[in-house]
């Protein structure tokens, strides 16, 4: 159904879409477009969400080394203009990807159970 993928988030910035940024130094697992469940972050209520990356941007090299930006930052569809990333703590945030399921029945009604299994190694 998709790749496992999730990373740290050491900072946050505020505007009409939130930019999520992540460690220096430790890649990034994400895509445009994949869907992310922000959690972990505390002091400031609504960081906390679910939202598509629009944009990303990457630590750029120059001569082997990285110039500028030195992690990478992810720009979420989050509105967070009215919160106040000052105050936000990140120490226990987390950016998961998120495996997103639509269903349709003909009557309207009914369950779907989805699960998703990670296998890691060889054999």
């Amino acid at each position: 159904m998709g790749r496992a993928s999730s990373s740290r988030v050491v900072g946050v910035a505020t505007g009409a879409a939130t930019v999520i940024s992540l460690p220096e130094g430790m890649g990034n697992p994400f895509n445009i477009d994949d869907v992310l469940t922000i959690s972990g972050i505390t002091g400031v209520t609504g960081f906390n969400t679910t939202a598509k990356v629009i944009s990303i941007e990457e630590p750029r090299l120059q001569g082997g080394s990285a110039i500028g930006v030195f992690n990478t930052k992810l720009t979420v569809d989050h509105d967070s203009r009215a919160l106040f990333a000052g105050d936000a703590v990140v120490t226990a945030g987390l950016a998961r990807r998120t495996l997103t399921v639509a269903a349709r029945t003909d009557s309207g009604a009914g369950k779907m159970y989805v699960q998703q299994v990670q296998i890691s190694g060889v054999q």
